[in-house]
């Protein structure tokens, strides 16, 4: 299971794993002549870890840092 993705991972297009806004950023990634920052998504799975009240995996997730295309 996933919890972060670099918006420049393909997969990152994906809204079932990225949520519309995430896809949507990583698909502008992808425009010419269009800027957008460097980054990451918190996947949909991390959320629904979240809802069931499983934070430390996504909380241990973001303090090992970014996922290693970023860092």
């Amino acid at each position: 299971m996933r919890l972060l993705v670099p918006l420049s991972d393909p997969a990152a297009q994906n809204p079932a794993l990225t949520g519309g806004k995430g896809a949507n950023l990583s698909r502008l990634m992808q425009v010419e002549n269009i800027c957008v920052p460097d980054g990451f998504v918190v996947t949909t799975d991390a959320f629904h870890q979240l809802q069931a009240g499983e934070m430390q995996l996504l909380v241990k997730a973001l303090a090992d840092g970014p996922p290693e295309e970023l860092g």
